[in-house]
């Protein structure tokens, strides 16, 4: 199984639906069919986006904790998730592990739901830097997963050949620049899962990747 995380910055400008209509197999070429055997099995997380955005903001104004908030950002996630479904009826939302393995048995995608399994958990911390990328990792980990794709509305790397030829990314430099959170390795290290991270370039070529079993995008080095 792969772990898709749509970031909640793509709604801002316009990339989310390519990647929806990819993920479901509506896009440009034929996406990924569990049920056929040909690509991995796919789960998607949604991002926090505009909706965290305002839990941000109310916080500030109003000046509640951290651990408030941060349940608020959960279920922020939901919020986004259910406009995916809205827009691509394909990807069915599930709130525990054992309906999200019961959809992609029926050739479903599964669009995780995370407050159930997560807001109450003590080994998740109630902080912002706990973002739904470390809560995509949470789950990578969690399903034993192959590998977590976080798909991002930049690049990873910047658009020169050289760095198009790197190995892999360090995942400081996608914390510095603000792509990845700062707890990500916190929930990454140890799960046994490869992280790819795929932005705006990677679009073109995302569904072949899906439908063939090749991870996209460039690899985050958690160690390096």
């Amino acid at each position: 199984m792969w772990v898709v995380k749509l970031g909640g910055s793509l709604a801002r400008n316009g990339q989310l639906r390519p990647w929806i209509q990819i993920l479901a197999g509506q896009g440009e070429g034929d996406g990924p069919d569990p049920s056929s055997g040909t690509g991995p099995a796919l789960a998607v997380v949604p991002g926090g986006g505009l909706f965290a955005d305002r839990v941000r903001e109310m916080q500030a104004f109003l000046g509640f904790d951290d651990l408030t908030a941060h349940r608020m950002a959960v279920l922020a996630m939901e919020q986004y998730g259910l406009m995916l479904a809205g827009l691509c009826p394909a990807l069915v939302p599930v709130s525990s592990a054992a309906a999200l393995l019961r959809a992609v048995r029926r050739g479903d995608i599964p669009l995780w739901m995370p407050s159930r399994m997560v807001i109450e958990r003590g080994d998740i911390p109630g902080l912002w830097e706990v973002t739904s990328d470390s809560l995509a990792a949470w789950l990578a980990s969690y399903l034993k997963a192959k590998c977590l794709i976080l798909v991002k509305s930049v690049d990873p790397v910047a658009d020169d050949p050289q760095s198009k030829e790197q190995a892999a990314v360090p995942l400081f430099a996608l914390q510095e620049r603000g792509i990845i959170d700062r707890a990500f390795a916190k929930f990454a290290n140890g799960g046994g899962y490869d992280v790819r991270c795929v932005g705006p370039s990677g679009l073109a070529g995302f569904a072949e990747a899906l439908k063939g079993g090749v991870a996209p995008g460039v690899k985050v080095g958690l160690t390096g």
